[in-house]
């Protein structure tokens, strides 16, 4: 469901740890739905802990940066 004005979002967030992509707080899930905070000017993002997540660009080599 999509609700007009809603500052908040409802997930499901299997167990694991789980990290917010703006302020990297941990959140431990133990396979349950949870709220976050949604504002309009921010979706909410998060990483799952243990993978890699690549920010730089690709090159052509590994001596480019």
């Amino acid at each position: 469901l999509i609700f007009q004005n809603a500052t908040f979002v409802t997930s499901y967030f299997p167990k694991t740890t789980w990290f917010d992509a703006y302020t990297l707080e941990m959140h431990e899930c133990q396979g349950d739905y949870v709220t976050v905070s949604a504002p309009m000017d921010k979706i909410p993002l998060y990483y799952r802990a243990g993978f890699i997540i690549p920010f730089q660009e690709p090159g052509l080599t590994t001596e480019e940066r």
